[in-house]
């Protein structure tokens, strides 16, 4: 009796030892005595890195930390000639109901990327440091370069690689585009502006351009407030929230007003994510917009635009097809 006791503590105490032993991010949850391990597939809460250093766009679980797709030029399909325009990536946003991504980056090249087998099914060089590209309601791409224009290509996903394109037009400091699909039109800050530009048949004619506040110039990011009628918009020196009802902007509170390089939101539940360089044009962190805590952190990487990969009501139909 004496000896039994003993081996019977010991044993209850192993069983709530292993009962309560915590399961470590990314590991998955305990289902049934398994683990699920968290995949592309399964995980409810994406964050898409364009990451400078090694030239990758990312997507990771944004709880977890857990790195869940990669896609570098080498590991495509483009000619060893082409990748080169693919270094700097600047901007990866999802498209297409969260089924494929719209890069730019600062080597020259756009390119619309297939998540589930990294497909390359567009891509082009507009050169002139892109830093953004929106998909048009007919399925055309285009390109914000900051050098000076927007450059509207034909999306042929046969063909893949677009040599020539459809227009061009001339926008200063052009930094960013996001379709409006309730008003018909795409919007672009540029400079100390607003734009507002109607599409058809592979031109852009600028419909009007409004002035931003006094003091902002080189306007940046610009990006649709999930579920609102409002766009995000972030200058050298402060960040807005723009009602394209009233051409109006409205300073919205941010941690740092300057230099905010992206902005992304979703929907309720999730944080409003940023980021900003603490060393040239790049950062290893996201942050909270409101707060500046950092929510996301790798100390090599050089990362210069984070986005949540969610759906874009303002910009796109609920069934959103190529």
């Amino acid at each position: 009796m004496k000896r039994t006791l003993p081996l019977l503590l010991a044993t209850v105490l192993l069983a709530a030892c292993s009962k309560d032993e915590p399961v470590l991010p990314g590991e998955g949850e305990n289902n049934g005595g398994g683990f699920t391990e968290v995949t592309i597939d399964t995980s409810d809460r994406q964050l898409i890195i364009t990451e400078q250093a090694s030239a990758s766009i990312m997507i990771y679980d944004q709880p977890s930390r857990k790195l869940l797709w990669k896609w570098t030029a080498s590991d495509s399909a483009i000619p060893a000639s082409r990748q080169k325009w693919f270094r700097l990536p600047d901007e990866a946003r999802t498209v297409y109901n969260r089924t494929c991504l719209l890069v730019t980056a600062s080597g020259g090249g756009a390119a619309l990327i297939r998540i589930r087998d990294k497909k390359v099914l567009f891509y082009a060089k507009p050169d002139g440091n892109p830093h953004s590209a929106e998909v048009l309601p007919d399925n055309n791409i285009v390109v914000a370069s900051s050098d000076g224009y927007l450059t509207v290509y034909e999306c042929d996903t046969v063909r893949c690689y677009a040599k020539d394109f459809l227009s061009r037009t001339e926008l200063a400091s052009a930094h960013n585009v996001v379709w409006d699909r309730s008003r018909g039109c795409l919007w672009s800050a540029g400079g100390e502006s607003m734009h507002r530009y109607a599409y058809a048949d592979g031109q852009l004619t600028l419909v009007r351009s409004t002035p931003l506040p006094a003091g902002c110039g080189d306007a940046h990011d610009l990006t649709p407030v999930y579920g609102t009628d409002q766009l995000l918009l972030s200058t050298n020196s402060r960040c807005f929230r723009y009602d394209p009802t009233t051409d109006t902007a409205v300073e919205t509170q941010c941690f740092q007003q300057h230099a905010i390089k992206s902005i992304s939101t979703g929907p309720f539940g999730y944080t409003t994510v940023c980021t900003r360089p603490i060393e040239s044009w790049w950062s290893p962190e996201v942050l909270n917009f409101s707060s500046g805590m950092q929510l996301f952190f790798m100390r090599d990487y050089r990362i210069y635009k984070a986005r949540w990969r969610v759906e874009t009501p303002f910009s796109y139909p609920e069934r959103h097809e190529l």
